[in-house]
């Protein structure tokens, strides 16, 4: 056990085999409430690249796992190995090198996108639990407030290539809603009429979102047929509760919770197509 300033972390290292050409290596790190600044000295300390873009407070319980050969222990392999869980709960994080906020404005193609790119991206306050599974870390309700949207993120992160497989859900905030469709429509709260986005019942702007890339350099695109299946559905997220529907939704998407009868599925299917059809996209088979 060590305590690095107001941290205390648990620390369990394990060798088997050492006298084999192939020694095996078996640790578990465990910080029930580690703080984020100590989290993040303690990584950079023992050469953990990456983070150096990103600073905040507030706390991270950490219960990870790694074995493998010690001649990986160097090596990214040994990050492959990492399974686990994190809990995050952080405020008033700063992530240098991308500002989510001009992203998500340039996917709604209106006036305000306009706006200078920051170059970085102020967090007010970040929750959400993290499932770590053979180096893919993996989350179904990660939510994060941004200063124009609240943003739901569900999807899959691999630590050793940075790789993203991001699905967001955006909330505008209902001042910029209003401020963005009637950049578009002449003063109309219209929110139909931008580029993949609906407006919910409260008047915010909802923007469904795909990013791929890596953590250095995500890439952005609106997912059309995400919101089409939302407002199939009527299962429009609100700025309290940005994932919504989300998982379940992608889950119909993705045809993992089960296919429903030819009939039906034909009858869906159209029904997207006809809504994919007024934002003047045709779905591709």
């Amino acid at each position: 056990m060590f305590r690095p300033g107001g941290t205390t972390a648990a620390a369990q290292f394990t060798m088997t085999q050492y006298a084999s050409n192939s020694p095996q290596v078996d640790a578990t790190l465990r910080a029930p409430q580690a703080a984020l600044p100590e989290l993040l000295s303690i990584a950079k300390a023992y050469g953990v690249t990456g983070l150096d873009k990103i600073s905040g407070a507030g706390n991270l319980s950490l219960d990870l796992h790694a074995a493998g050969p010690l001649k990986q222990i160097s090596s990214d392999q040994v990050v492959k190995t990492l399974n686990g869980t994190i809990d995050a709960s952080l405020n008033n994080v700063h992530y240098a090198g991308v500002d989510i906020s001009h992203q998500l404005t340039l996917l709604l193609g209106t006036a305000p996108a306009r706006q200078k790119d920051q170059g970085f991206t102020n967090i007010l306050k970040m929750t959400g639990n993290i499932l770590v599974k053979n180096g893919i870390a993996q989350t179904n309700n990660l939510q994060a407030v941004l200063d124009i949207a609240n943003v739901g993120a569900i999807g899959t992160a691999d630590l050793a290539s940075q790789a993203l497989n991001l699905q967001l859900t955006a909330v505008f905030s209902k001042g910029f809603s209003q401020q963005a469709s009637g950049a578009n429509m002449g003063g109309k709260n219209v929110g139909s009429y931008l580029t993949g986005t609906f407006a919910n019942s409260q008047g915010e702007l909802v923007l469904p979102a795909n990013v791929s890339g890596t953590l250095q350099n995500p890439r952005f695109t609106p997912d059309l047929q995400r919101m089409a299946q939302m407002k199939l559905k009527g299962m429009m997220p609100t700025g309290e509760n940005p994932p919504g529907a989300a998982p379940s939704i992608l889950g119909g998407v993705l045809g993992q919770k089960g296919q429903p009868a030819k009939g039906q599925q034909q009858q869906q299917q159209n029904s997207v197509n006809q809504i994919l059809g007024l934002l003047g996209t045709k779905k591709k088979q």
